[in-house]
């Protein structure tokens, strides 16, 4: 699927009076982020450190919800332009619920080439216990209070900046990337649902163990790029590490599956690449004047799982289940979820 610069309302090398616009939005909130009349080149990653900012000129990629980073310093290795990553832990200025408004500001105005969102699934993830939404209520349970009820409205503000932001890159021709486990509430959400019902958008799933990690931990990935189906590498053996439950970590006592949300060097060196070939893809096009490449239905790896089984997981709604019986029911689920991706060859 392909959408021209045109459709988009945005004529190629014309943003109207994008910066007149947006100076505003430069001087208050990203003087420390870019500077539009410089270029920064880097040969390697040796020494860079995501406590500055990275200036660019022209489009760049933009790493959202970051946490270590990794796929910004991939992205400097195989010098694709970047700009510092968005994530809370850098202050409040990047804080998506507070200042996320520029970012879709410059999507609009087509400065992010493509953007990678590892939007947070701990209210969302079908692993926690208790469970904070239902197939009936996706979008929270009812009655929940005080911490639970903020997780849960924290996590739906997020989703909808999430939906928000790529819908402008979409618009822009511009690429998303929207990672998050298959079995996850987040693809349920209406906003995701009318996101992905998209033409030009499609889902990639990959294991962890395909990229050097000891466990089997799945992703799955919402994107519009004409590349990022290149992700799925040959199924191999399954890991040895187990990742659900609890362990001792640093002094405390933390979820395993908290331990494995970093992504490895390998796989983020995998993303970078394909990244670096549809932003290639997406220059050359809009040079020649021609439409925008973006994700092809033949490369689809189809709908999440959790769409799959999220009528046939109604149980959930009892709040007197026990945790066995919870945890039985998820269990099933993966092993379901498992037999489908065998039976289509996409495990």
């Amino acid at each position: 699927m392909c959408i021209t610069a045109d459709e988009a309302g945005l004529a190629s090398g014309d943003t109207g009076d994008a910066d007149a616009m947006m100076r505003p939005v430069w001087e208050d909130n990203l003087m420390d982020a870019i500077e539009l009349d410089s270029l920064m080149m880097i040969d390697e990653c040796d020494g860079c450190s995501m406590e500055w900012p990275m200036a660019v000129k022209g489009s760049f990629f933009l790493e959202v919800y970051s946490g270590e980073g990794v796929f910004t310093m991939a992205m400097i290795e195989v010098q694709v332009p970047c700009i510092k990553p968005w994530d809370s832990r850098y202050g409040e200025q990047y804080d998506v619920l507070k200042e996320g408004f520029v970012l879709i500001r410059l999507a609009e105005a087509r400065r992010i080439g493509a953007s990678h969102l590892g939007s947070p699934c701990q209210s969302l993830t079908w692993a926690r216990f208790p469970q904070l939404r239902t197939a009936r209520h996706p979008e929270g349970r009812p009655g929940l209070r005080g911490h639970q009820q903020t997780l849960v409205d924290v996590g739906n503000e997020l989703t909808v900046f999430t939906v928000r932001f790529c819908v402008a890159m979409y618009v822009a021709a511009s690429f998303f990337f929207v990672e998050n486990p298959d079995l996850s509430w987040f693809w349920v959400l209406k906003h995701v649902l009318a996101l992905c019902s998209l033409s030009g958008v499609a889902f990639v799933r990959f294991r962890f163990r395909e990229y050097g990690a000891e466990y089997n931990k799945t992703a799955l990935v919402v994107h519009n790029s004409p590349t990022l189906h290149e992700l799925a590498r040959q199924k191999l053996p399954d890991g040895q590490v187990k990742i659900r439950g609890f362990c001792w970590w640093e002094g405390k006592v933390v979820f395993k599956s908290h331990l494995t949300q970093a992504y490895t060097p390998d796989m983020a060196r995998a993303f970078a690449t394909c990244t670096q070939g549809a932003m290639a893809i997406k220059e050359l096009a809009e040079e020649r004047g021609e439409p925008v490449p973006m994700a092809e239905a033949i490369n689809d790896h189809g709908l999440p799982a959790a769409i799959i089984h999220s009528g046939a997981v109604v149980m959930f709604d009892t709040a007197e289940r026990t945790r066995d019986e919870e945890e039985w029911l998820v269990t099933r689920a993966w092993d379901f979820t498992h037999e489908i991706w065998a039976a289509n060859d996409c495990c």
